[in-house]
């Protein structure tokens, strides 16, 4: 009787402590669940979608804008808000927000970047930037009426990024106001600071502004817009709505722009106050991102054939090359440029003549789409330079 009694006991204490190790794991269970329900909960972010839609009008490249009538005033791109139950997809949704809140019916379309922002309805959105692409209307208003205090405009994208502008030449800004501004900004630092620190400062500067804005008009590379732009914000040069909390989650070629460490933003600044002359700002940063469309766009111009979305399905070559010189700035050789058309195949005649030219009838062309069915790894190359010098 007593070995049963003990064996008893033995199964009661076993039993009692596989008890205590069920509810010690429930209990570490229930710990680990309730934090990951709350990051869960609060990783449910609104998805906002904001559109930088460019239009060639004649020899300007235009941008859909929202001038905005009430709090927060200024212009903005069209922009709205991913609703899962609404839309099959985010490029679903791009094309549905264009066209609610500015009408427009996008064509082409390609995402940019992607970062977390502050929305005045809640703390936090992450914010997704596109790219649009429209050929010219045949006829539209200048500006039409929407609702939410709002009227869509078209812009210049030089008012933006005035420094951007080399369709004339070398913009007159880039000597007279920029380059001086950086070169102080380079050289302005802490004089109680080490000298090696102040050095190493003004040399990671000097880096930057070379990278960015080359050492001359030779090596000025058109599709660094992005970088050229973080330099004159970083400068105090340039206004920028973005705000430093804004976390950028970009996987565009732009993100190899050098990073600058402490010692590249001292607190003693040259007087480097926004000057009128530097272009105009947009609300919430959408200034930056139209730094990035622009930088995309003429990134793509010499690798895909993205141009023949902002021409009419019939063209000129002149209107072809035309579009291609007022979105990468400089002047193109009208020559080679028209060789290296007809190399890469990507126009063919129509047959037709366009006689309203104010001179000799100009043959009318269209884009070859059995150029891509032919030669899909063909990547055609924008012909070499002749930059017009200003006179």
């Amino acid at each position: 009787m007593a070995a049963i009694s003990n064996a008893t006991a033995e199964a009661e204490e076993i039993s009692a402590a596989a008890a205590v190790r069920r509810q010690s794991k429930a209990a570490r269970a229930s710990t680990t669940s309730e934090p990951l329900r709350r990051s869960r909960k609060s990783a449910a972010l609104p998805i906002t979608l904001s559109m930088v839609v460019i239009s060639v009008r004649g020899d300007e490249p235009m941008i859909s804008t929202l001038l905005v009538s009430e709090p927060p005033f200024g212009a903005a791109f069209p922009r709205g808000t991913f609703d899962p139950s609404q839309h099959q997809s985010l490029d679903v949704a791009a094309r549905a927000i264009a066209k609610g809140v500015a009408d427009l019916a996008l064509g082409y379309i390609e995402q940019l970047i992607a970062r977390v922002v502050s929305e005045p309805t809640s703390a936090k959105a992450i914010e997704i930037g596109y790219l649009a692409l429209l050929p010219p209307p045949s006829e539209r208003k200048p500006r039409q009426a929407h609702p939410r205090n709002t009227t869509v405009s078209w812009q210049s994208a030089y008012v933006f990024l005035p420094w951007e502008d080399w369709r004339h030449g070398r913009p007159g800004i880039m000597d007279g106001l920029v380059m001086p501004r950086l070169q102080a900004w380079a050289r302005s630092d802490e004089p109680s600071r080490p000298r090696t620190a102040r050095n190493r400062s003004v040399n990671a500067r000097q880096a930057r502004i070379r990278f960015a804005f080359g050492t001359s008009r030779e090596s000025w590379d058109e599709t660094r817009v992005v970088e050229r732009f973080d330099v004159l914000a970083d400068a105090g040069i340039i206004v920028s709505s973005d705000t430093s909390d804004a976390s950028p989650i970009d996987n565009d070629r732009t993100a190899a722009v050098p990073e600058s460490g402490p010692e590249m933003r001292p607190e003693m600044r040259p007087d480097t106050r926004p000057d009128p002359r530097l272009g105009q700002d947009l609300q919430a940063g959408e200034r930056r991102l139209l730094a990035v469309a622009l930088s995309r766009l003429r990134a793509a111009l010499k690798t895909r054939p993205v141009v023949f979305e902002l021409l009419p399905d019939e063209f000129t070559l002149f209107e072809l090359q035309r579009t291609v010189e007022t979105l990468l700035g400089p002047v193109l050789h009208k020559q080679n440029f028209r060789r290296q058309i007809e190399t890469t195949g990507l126009v063919e005649a129509t047959g037709r003549l366009r006689t309203n030219t104010g001179g000799r009838p100009a043959k009318l062309f269209r884009f070859s789409k059995d150029v891509l069915v032919e030669r899909p790894a063909a990547e055609p190359q924008r012909p070499r330079i002749s930059p017009k010098r200003p006179k």
